[in-house]
């Protein structure tokens, strides 16, 4: 929602033009595409070298490169261009992760899918209000991205970034969700 105005803030001056900043935007929402998964990868791998299990992760980073380099090369000579190669990468650790957490759920057996199925369900509905208010703050702040980098509309950054963590916190706050319980939970020891 907000990639123009961050790589507008970050580096559009000088000779990086909006230009620049548009098409900068358009190869950061293809990864941004894949960015779940490229952090449950992550995650699982972790798991895997814990486990000392170093074959499982190796092969499938195998595959995801080997996905990644074909897809790369095709998407790259589209109409996309460039931006086929972050939409290759978030395609290819996709399939990397859905292959480790196939082996994650023949490892352990029952990983609680019910629970977890949920709590994607309520993470997905809290999103709904914070969707609302970038269309909102958007509407309303205009495209100031165009400006390029500024202290004010780094403002505006910061306060859209404050306002969508509270939201965020809010409704998980509301939907229950267990990951903000435990953290309270934590700070309080």
């Amino acid at each position: 929602f907000f990639g123009k105005e961050i790589i507008s803030v970050a580096y559009q001056r000088g000779m990086f033009t909006m230009k620049n900043t548009a098409m900068t935007a358009q190869v950061m929402a293809g990864y941004c595409v894949g960015l779940y998964c490229v952090g449950g990868f992550n995650f699982l791998q972790r798991y895997f070298y814990a486990k000392h299990n170093f074959r499982t992760p190796f092969y499938a980073s195998i595959v995801l490169g080997v996905i990644d380099i074909f897809l790369s090369y095709l998407l790259i000579r589209t109409p996309l261009g460039v931006i086929g190669i972050s939409l290759a990468n978030s395609i290819s650790f996709t399939v990397g992760f859905f292959i480790l957490l196939y082996e994650t759920w023949r490892s352990l057996g029952n990983i609680y899918g019910k629970k977890i199925l949920l709590t994607l369900v309520k993470v997905t509905v809290s999103m709904v209000p914070l969707i609302i208010f970038f269309v909102v703050f958007k509407r309303i702040t205009g495209p100031f991205w165009m400006e390029g980098s500024s202290f004010k509309n780094f403002g505006l950054l910061a306060i859209g970034g404050i306002a969508a963590v509270l939201i965020t916190l809010a409704m998980y706050a509301i939907m229950r969700i267990e990951i903000l319980s435990s953290i309270l939970k934590w700070r309080k020891k």
